[in-house]
């Protein structure tokens, strides 16, 4: 009976949603730029929405990601209205890869967000509230991504 019970518990927390965004507002955790000067999302995003892509160096999904938000980088610059950041973890300011788009340096975001996997996706308002966390940029953050915008 013991063991019943743990299988049912097991698979409704298996079929459990996703977590919900973290409520923190992530706009003033301080990161480093490529130039090893700290920042922070606030001052990148200046009052737009913004995409911000955790990653890591040694991420093989990571890699694999960067065409997409190679494409995603270029509409930012064709609309105005939002900002692509990529955040990296277990990376020096000096080993960043130049990419069109600004690539930080991690010192708090990840803690900030409670979670150890990348890539990762997060969608923050235009206020600096997240709206969206998740894996990989899929169709569920560019859908948070258009109504952030909207609502903007």
């Amino acid at each position: 009976m013991l063991h019943r019970h743990s299988l049912l518990i097991a698979f409704f927390l298996a079929c459990a949603p996703a977590a919900a965004p973290t409520t923190a507002d992530l706009s003033h955790v301080p990161i480093l730029d490529a130039g090893g000067k700290t920042t922070n999302l606030a001052t990148l995003a200046r009052g737009r929405v913004t995409v911000a892509t955790l990653w890591a160096p040694w991420c093989e999904g990571c890699r694999q990601e960067e065409p997409a938000l190679l494409r995603l980088h270029q509409l930012s610059l064709e609309r105005k209205d939002f900002v692509l950041v990529s955040i990296a973890i277990d990376a020096k300011a000096e080993e960043l890869a130049k990419t069109p788009y600004p690539r930080v340096v991690d010192t708090g975001v990840f803690a900030e967000v409670g979670h150890r996997r990348v890539p990762a996706t997060l969608v923050i308002d235009a206020s600096g509230r997240t709206v969206y966390e998740g894996g990989a940029l899929d169709s569920a953050a560019l859908d948070a991504l258009t109504k952030a915008l909207r609502t903007n």
